[in-house]
């Protein structure tokens, strides 16, 4: 039975500057609904993008690198 739970591991990706790590993953997830993707695949999308603006200061990376790792 599900609970309607799912458990979504950190990336691993080294910290530098959490600014931006937030507004990535709310923006990522937006996006992913947006586009009729799963809750739980929009999920894994956004924890990918935030895991990607976290490893550079000042939270403004290049996230198309997010849309190929997750």
């Amino acid at each position: 039975m599900s609970t309607g739970h799912t458990l979504l591991p950190l990336t691993g990706d080294e910290v530098v500057d959490t600014t931006g790590g937030g507004d990535a993953f709310v923006a990522a997830l937006t996006a992913a609904l947006l586009n009729g993707e799963t809750p739980e695949a929009a999920a894994r999308r956004a924890v990918a993008a935030s895991g990607v603006a976290v490893r550079h200061p000042g939270g403004r990376p290049d996230l198309s690198e997010a849309r190929r790792t997750s």
